[in-house]
């Protein structure tokens, strides 16, 4: 094959082998840059589509407002005190209806786990950006339309305000970050200093502080969809090669990822699973077993004439389910016939932690009690700390 007859698996174009551009299938927001496993990998994807649908697919789903809360939450569970590149997330509540700012018309207001609150001035949504978390993601990385942010503490424990102002810093590093109530020498350069403007909001923040706050937040319905057809279109190419590459399945997929009008979505039978709905999980049944605690759980799955990739998202005992074909007999794959009863991968990118592939019988064997098999999964679980067994928020 030349170089001119490399044909992006997303576009379905003919395009020179210096146009695409490395791949990661699950998302590097998500951990895929910790995922050491080539099967979520894939470099037949041109820097074009890996862009566009990197904002116009990814980006809904990452962004989206249970996603983005969903690989927030268990942080805690994993941290490590010890390093203070552990930083952890803000979880998203919407936009605050309570203070105005002179130049800025929208306001975020995001949860700190350890304690803490943050209001977050900018003008970086439109109609598009409207059920991304924050706005344009491309935005909150631009020094001029970044906005203010300013933080609220809620712990007195030098120990968490130490992880408190290091996350703050690297969750809103782009815009301009004021404390509220927090009084510590600036180091590392975690805090801009406040003007008369500045302590003025400060002010209207510390006003409001013990009243009920009321937040609007946009969802998009069907913001999974085009991501996982675009999940399943890879993985199968990786998989099965040429031959799922121009199944029907496989075009049809095609189709619905680049379908940007969500209300056709449901016109397509693309066969992914609701994140709201778990009427059509197969393993229904063992899915609290099968979820790992405050990890990632990659589950690939035949069952009949399907083969399913489940993603238990950050520990969600309800996994979204992809369905990658529905013509499984037609394929044959030594991933797939060295596995016949499906595999499994853990993935806790909270401490850079890939394991897998496991045997899917062996990995159930393994979370209902057997722990011979598979000691290096020991070796993570000792790793989650339970929260009363934190340091206290409140001395």
């Amino acid at each position: 094959m030349s170089d001119s007859n490399y044909k992006c698996i997303y576009c379905n174009t003919l395009k020179d082998s210096i146009e695409f551009s490395l791949e990661h299938i699950f998302p590097s927001a998500l951990g895929g840059k910790v995922i050491t496993d080539n099967f979520f990998k894939t470099r037949n994807v041109c820097r074009e589509c890996n862009n566009k649908l990197g904002l116009g697919a990814d980006g809904l789903f990452l962004k989206n407002f249970f996603i983005k809360n969903s690989t927030s939450m268990d942080f805690l569970g994993y941290i490590d005190l010890e390093n203070p590149k552990y930083t952890i997330p803000f979880i998203y509540l919407g936009l605050n209806e309570h203070i105005k700012h002179p130049e800025y018309t929208y306001c975020d207001y995001w949860l700190w786990q350890g304690g803490g609150r943050v209001y977050h001035f900018h003008n970086n949504y439109s109609d598009k950006f409207n059920a991304f978390a924050g706005g344009n993601p491309i935005g909150q990385k631009d020094k001029r339309r970044a906005g203010e942010a300013y933080l609220v503490s809620s712990t007195n424990n030098l120990v968490w305000i130490k992880k408190l102002l290091f996350s703050f810093k690297e969750h809103f590093k782009y815009a301009k970050r004021y404390s509220v109530n927090i009084n510590i020498q600036n180091e590392n350069d975690l805090l801009d200093v406040a003007s008369d403007k500045e302590n003025e909001i400060i002010k209207n923040i510390l006003a409001i502080a013990n009243d009920e706050q009321k937040n609007q937040i946009v969802i998009q319905l069907g913001f999974e969809i085009r991501f996982l057809s675009k999940v399943a279109l890879a993985l199968g190419c990786n998989l099965f090669g040429d031959d799922y590459y121009r199944s029907s399945y496989a075009q049809m997929l095609r189709k619905v990822i680049w379908e940007e009008d969500h209300t056709k979505l449901e016109n397509y039978q693309h066969q992914m699973s609701s994140f709201f709905s778990d009427q059509n999980n197969p393993l229904k049944q063992v899915s609290e077993i099968i979820a790992w605690k405050g990890g990632h759980t990659i589950v690939l799955f035949p069952i009949d004439n399907k083969l399913l990739l489940l993603l238990y998202i950050s520990g969600n005992k309800n996994p979204i389910i992809l369905t990658i074909t529905d013509e499984f007999n037609k394929f044959n794959n030594t991933l797939t016939s060295e596995f016949p009863n499906g595999c499994v991968w853990i993935l806790i990118p909270q401490r850079q932690i890939f394991k897998g592939k496991y045997g899917f019988p062996e990995y159930l064997a393994y979370k209902m009690g057997d722990k011979s098999l598979m000691e290096d999964l020991s070796e993570i679980e000792n790793l989650y700390v339970e929260f009363e067994n934190l340091p206290p928020f409140v001395i």
